[in-house]
């Protein structure tokens, strides 16, 4: 009995022994001092201790800028510290087996702010920084644009800077100048002690849509691009084809277009004489159409063919900001098999032309006037050899008066007796020689 006794109480000792131990494992901690300008402590800034990414706590300086966490385990951390009127600025707190102090003096700050809007409306959550070229160093705005499209950055004293947006989809990159690409001169912004900059605004651009059309002629002895050639592009609107945008055809067989898309767009390819200045159209035999997953992949369940002439039409009602459309176009080879511009045109509208070419471009045809329009679904595949040009209605000269009968007008009639008195008499000379 006296052995069992002295058994457990050895094991009791054991594991008092053992709680004791582990209630004394070592902690740290990390503390310091935070200044600004004339080595003055800075009250009531925000300090905050990490692990990674992960925050595992915060405080708040006090006592001319003294602040301190306890209890730690030995780890790496971050301690990052935000106070007003001045950069947010970290520094590294490596904890092994004592406490340490990271001290920081901070830089003063200014203070830019802003509205980000679209079309004259608030656009949220897009982040804007700006960017201190001479030291490579980029300051992000906490928070992107709330409901309001406001931001604010704080941002060093007397340093031009360069404020951008950060090009969220639909939006492009813009920077500080009404500029939308990267490779513009900035506008740059200075702030100086106690004068914010404010109504540092931005009007954003969607992104266009960007077609890149690649026409070939369907010649096995000669596959490559036409030459003297125009892409033209219509939009498809009530009453027939409204013209956008025209692109000349390049050596490699390309065209770039960027529209606003919105609605389907509709192709067509013209050829002009560099002699004689005559357009013809040509017929188009084949298309393919590919997005931007679908490029390189097997093209058959877009492809279209016909033994005749086809609408090349590329749907972009659906399409967003930003989106791509790859258009692979074959022409007939044979000029005589020529197709026709739409067959009927309206009147564009005020639209953007982000690539205006200063090259070809499409004559406006005026729309037959009739008592009750009706909207053409598709335009009508003429072959032609040469489509005559139509006048526009301002010099459409007035029309002579017709025949008494209400038939033909008499010139008409007089148009046809001539031409059969010619070739009467061409028959006849003919038939003389032969005798």
């Amino acid at each position: 009995m006296l052995a069992v006794l002295t058994s457990l109480a050895l094991v009791a000792l054991g594991i008092g022994v053992g709680a004791t131990a582990a209630a004394a494992s070592p902690t740290f901690t990390i503390s310091g001092h935070i200044v600004g300008a004339s080595s003055i402590g800075v009250d009531g800034a925000t300090v905050t201790l990490l692990t990674d990414t992960t925050v595992d706590a915060t405080t708040t300086t006090s006592g001319g800028g003294v602040y301190s966490f306890t209890a730690l385990a030995a780890d790496d951390y971050t301690v990052d510290v935000d106070a007003p009127n001045y950069l947010e600025q970290s520094a590294d707190a490596n904890v092994v087996a004592s406490d340490v102090t990271v001290d920081m003096t901070l830089v003063p700050a200014g203070l830019i702010s802003g509205t980000v809007r679209s079309g004259g409306s608030p656009v949220a959550g897009v982040f804007v920084d700006a960017y201190d070229s001479s030291t490579s160093r980029e300051y992000d705005a906490p928070n992107p644009t709330d409901a309001a499209g406001a931001y604010s950055i704080k941002v060093p004293l007397n340093t031009p800077l360069e404020v951008e947006t950060d090009g969220a989809p639909p939006y492009g990159y813009q920077a500080y100048n009404g500029h939308n690409d990267c490779g513009c001169t900035f506008d740059p912004v200075t702030v100086a002690a106690g004068v914010p900059r404010t109504g540092i605004d931005f009007d954003l651009i969607k992104n266009p849509v960007e077609i890149l059309t690649i026409t070939i002629l369907d010649d096995p002895t000669d596959p490559g691009p036409p030459d003297n050639s125009t892409v033209h592009l219509y939009r498809q609107v009530s009453g027939g084809y409204e013209p956008v945008e025209s692109e000349p055809i390049e050596p490699s067989g390309e065209s770039v277009f960027e529209i606003d898309g919105g609605a389907d767009m509709h192709f067509r390819v013209s050829k002009t004489d560099p002699s004689t200045h005559v357009t013809k159209w040509y017929s188009i035999e084949a298309y393919a159409i590919f997005d931007g997953a679908a490029i390189g992949s097997d093209p058959l369940a877009t492809y279209g063919e016909s033994g005749e002439p086809l609408v090349c039409t590329v749907p972009l009602s659906t399409l967003q900001p930003g989106d791509e459309r790859l258009v692979l176009i074959a022409l007939s080879a044979d000029t005589s098999l020529c197709g026709a511009e739409p067959a009927v045109i309206v009147p564009p509208a005020p639209v953007v032309h982000h690539h205006r070419s200063p090259g070809l471009t499409t004559t406006a045809v005026a729309p037959t006037p009739t008592p009750t329009p009706t909207p053409t679904a598709m335009p009508t595949e003429t072959p032609s050899a040469s489509p005559s040009p139509t006048p526009s209605a301002s010099s459409t000269p007035a029309p002579l008066p017709a025949s008494s009968n209400g038939g033909l007008p008499w010139w008409v009639w007089l148009l046809i007796i001539l031409a059969v008195i010619v070739i009467l008499g061409a028959l006849g000379f003919v038939l003389l020689r032969r005798r």
